[in-house]
């Protein structure tokens, strides 16, 4: 057996040049940088090279330092994070053998969520300054303070994209120091978003954090947020209209696509309370039932969705005030 020489932190190894029977073990650098933590000189670079014998690999195994942490290049800084959950997937997982049409809705949910994944931060949507992450049936947003409203309307969007397909969706938004970068996650912001999800939303609405409810004008609350009997701020799923794969063709044959989904949603709400067959299930299909009225009732009054009719209200009030003489 070969004697050992000049053992250094990351191994207990031999310089190279050693007997024919040694063999070299690869330079784990990511973990040290490559250098001795000792600050002796063994080589030009001060680089551990290491090798063992054969004979000595095979007693014991090298032994890995690890005290040394990699440097530190992502910041643990504030962000806002939503997280977002596809209401009884079990449930509906264990119907899909016996229902072909809830497999295809199933699987273009998923399809929408992964979606999303995959346009955030790109430069050419409007989910470019977003990360997202996908578990499975849920997703994670979340972007800069900054950015909060950008979190929000992903929201909006990806929820009542899913409506339009007869998925229900659950989620919270919230803030604190979070990093979110290439799929990491984790954070103070993320907990508070997941236990608004899983302890405060209860419905099919996604709730929004009371601080940051704060953040938000009375213009945008009023455009694209509901307050619950319960006190809690959510995201108005129907805000700005479902509109359903088909809407382009609805629209040539002069349909509004909106009110349709609100038809076809309707339709929908009413098999799954029928084939509810615990009152938790039913009581979250039946809150649905009393938004969409209160969407549709808003849609025959003023033929706007709720978001539009505001915005035609405030574009209408500023030209009235560009024209009007001054005094």
């Amino acid at each position: 057996m070969v004697e050992k020489m000049d053992p250094c932190p990351l191994y207990e190894c031999r310089r190279p040049n050693g007997p024919p029977n040694t063999r070299t073990i690869p330079d784990f650098g990511l973990l040290t940088g490559g250098q001795h933590e000792t600050g002796d000189s063994r080589d030009k670079n001060n680089v551990c090279n290491p090798t063992v014998t054969a004979a000595d690999a095979g007693q014991r195994p090298a032994r890995l330092n690890l005290t040394v942490q990699p440097k530190m290049e992502t910041p643990y800084q504030e962000r806002v994070v939503a997280f977002i959950d596809i209401i009884g997937f079990s449930d509906l997982v264990s119907r899909l053998e016996e229902d072909p049409a809830l497999h295809r809705r199933l699987f273009s949910a998923l399809r929408a969520i992964k979606f999303y994944k995959e346009i955030a931060g790109d430069a050419q949507f409007a989910q470019k300054n977003l990360e997202a992450s996908i578990f499975s049936d849920s997703i994670a947003i979340s972007a800069a303070p900054e950015h909060v409203f950008d979190v929000v309307w992903a929201c909006l969007g990806l929820q009542s994209r899913l409506l339009v397909m007869g998925v229900l969706t659950r989620g919270g938004v919230s803030s604190g120091f979070t990093v979110h970068q290439n799929d990491i996650l984790y954070g103070s912001g993320m907990i508070r978003a997941y236990k608004l999800e899983s302890g405060a939303a209860v419905y099919p609405r996604i709730i929004i954090d009371s601080d940051l409810v704060s953040r938000f004008t009375s213009g945008q609350k009023a455009m694209f947020l509901n307050e619950g009997q319960d006190g809690l701020w959510f995201i108005d799923p129907f805000a700005q209209g479902l509109l359903p794969p088909n809407s382009e063709s609805l629209l040539e044959d002069g349909w509004d696509p909106n009110e349709v989904a609100l038809e076809q949603l309707g339709k929908d709400i009413k098999r799954e309370l029928q084939l509810a067959t615990d009152d938790s299930r039913r009581m979250k299909w039946q809150w649905l039932e009393r938004q969409r009225i209160r969407a549709v009732a808003f849609l025959k009054q003023n033929g706007r969705p709720r978001a539009f009719h505001l915005l035609h209200q405030a574009e209408q009030s500023s030209a009235a005030n560009a024209v009007s003489p001054h005094r």
